[in-house]
Parts: structure tokens; C-alpha cells; sequence
């Protein structure tokens, strides 16, 4: 990290009920890097840890989603957010809006034709 300390700072995010740790990187992007609490508990009294869930989303499906976050705290039920996998710019390395080509077919194969970007979502 070339001598830069990364001060970390609890942030809401998502939900009002559940908060994550955030860094700002050297690149000045905000990245998720922890959980304040490991353990949901639905309201329903159900001990959840989503580190298990979020794991196995990215396990059974590498070749297409970068990232899942699964959310739920004190509700009926768990909710995720999947990021699906952008090329990288060329450049910078930063991620852009065009999805890697294994998405497309996989999104093809699901009857969803038509999507290069993320935009294409909308």
C-alpha cells in the first residue's frame, strides 16, 4: 500500500439495519471489506451466518458473479445482491460497465438475450 494507512469507519449501508466496515482505497474507491456482526438473525429468531450463503453463490457460479452480499437482519427474509463480472479497463484496471463475455452466454442461456453492458438491465 506504498506507506498509506487505511483508516477504517463503520458505515450504514443498504439497510438502516445492518452495518459494514468500508475502506477508501488508494485509488479512491469505497470497498466492503467486513461485517460489524457475523450472524443474522431473521424475525422469524433464526441464526443465519451469510458468509456460508455469499461463499456458495460465488462458488457455484465463478465463471459470473464478482460479488454477493447477503442482508436479512431482523426480517421474514434474506435478501442478496449479486454484482455481475465487468471487463476491467485496459488502462486503469478499473471496472467498466461491459460485461465479460461467460455473463452474456450465461444470461443467454437463461432466455435474457441482448445484454453487453450493464445498462442493458434497465
Amino acid at each position: 500500500m506504498s506507506g498509506q494507512q487505511l483508516t477504517f469507519a463503520p458505515s450504514c449501508s443498504i439497510t438502516s439495519y445492518y452495518w459494514y466496515f468500508l475502506r477508501l482505497t488508494t485509488k479512491g474507491n469505497l470497498q466492503v471489506v467486513g461485517r460489524l456482526k457475523e450472524i443474522l438473525i431473521t424475525s422469524g429468531g433464526e441464526n443465519i451466518a451469510p458468509v456460508l450463503i455469499e461463499n456458495n453463490i460465488k462458488a457455484e457460479l465463478t465463471e459470473v458473479v464478482s460479488n454477493a452480499m447477503v442482508i436479512g437482519d431482523n426480517r421474514k427474509y434474506l435478501t442478496v445482491l449479486v454484482t455481475l463480472r465487468v471487463e476491467p479497463d485496459p488502462v486503469t484496471a478499473q471496472p467498466t460497465n461491459i460485461l465479460t463475455k461467460e455473463v452474456v452466454q450465461w444470461c443467454s442461456k437463461l432466455g435474457i438475450d441482448g445484454l453487453r453492458t450493464v445498462e442493458d438491465f434497465r
